[in-house]
């Protein structure tokens, strides 16, 4: 359940490593923060975009280099539909 009393918010990880996603998920729910997990820029605004209301968030973490839709792309969409939400990107080390 999203929302909760003990929780801080909603953050939104989007990293197309699964490893990276779970250990910044791990990280954000012992701090406790309810998280979502998305591999791409497009599965995020999927993630967003999904069920009657758009998802309200307090926090996106997004890597910058991802396939389909990329870091750099999904950040123009969250700040042009979520200008209030603190942005948080990564570059990909693997360069």
């Amino acid at each position: 359940m999203f929302g909760g009393p003990n929780t801080l918010g909603r953050a939104l990880v989007v990293d197309d490593e699964p490893d990276v996603r779970k250990v910044v998920r791990m990280t954000l729910e012992k701090s406790g923060y309810d998280v979502v997990e998305a591999e791409d820029g497009e599965q995020a605004v999927q993630e967003i975009k999904s069920g009657e209301n758009p998802l309200l968030l307090d926090v996106i973490l997004t890597d910058i280099r991802m396939p389909k839709l990329g870091g750099l792309d999904a950040i123009q969409y969250f700040q042009k539909e979520f200008p209030h939400v603190p942005l948080s990107c990564s570059r990909d080390s693997r360069i």
